[in-house]
């Protein structure tokens, strides 16, 4: 499989719009990343395509997925309870993975879906 300007650019674009949300530089990004700006550039720009690993590098610098650099967010999540996934978005992997530890034990102590006030009442 060649060089695929679609995709390439897709995943640019979403790149860059991942970059500007949490307010980095390409210069700050491209430091984090172990990558030169001019490389990031093209990336964004759809020019490049990158390797896994400079793809793992900078899912791990944006705080974010591969498949969310690769195939976009799943929307769903977001566009259900934005107040819920905009605090996500601004965790780092480890404060991440606490929340998620804090939110299975509320889930425990909530009644099952369909009784209770849990559903909206």
């Amino acid at each position: 499989m060649g060089f695929d300007a679609a995709v390439n650019s897709a995943i640019g674009r979403r790149l860059r719009c991942r970059r500007e949300e949490l307010a980095l530089t390409r210069e700050k990004l491209a430091e984090c990343a172990e990558i030169s700006v001019q490389f990031l550039a093209d990336i964004e720009t759809g020019r490049k395509g990158m390797t896994v690993q400079t793809l793992r590098k900078l899912a791990l610098a944006l705080h974010c997925s591969a498949d969310d650099l690769v195939f976009g967010a799943e929307p769903e999540a977001a566009a259900k309870f934005p107040a819920l996934a905009a605090r996500l978005d601004s965790l780092t992997p480890a404060q991440a993975d606490l929340a998620l530890d804090v939110l299975a034990l509320v889930q425990k102590a909530l009644p099952p879906a369909g009784q209770g006030k849990a559903d909206g009442d």
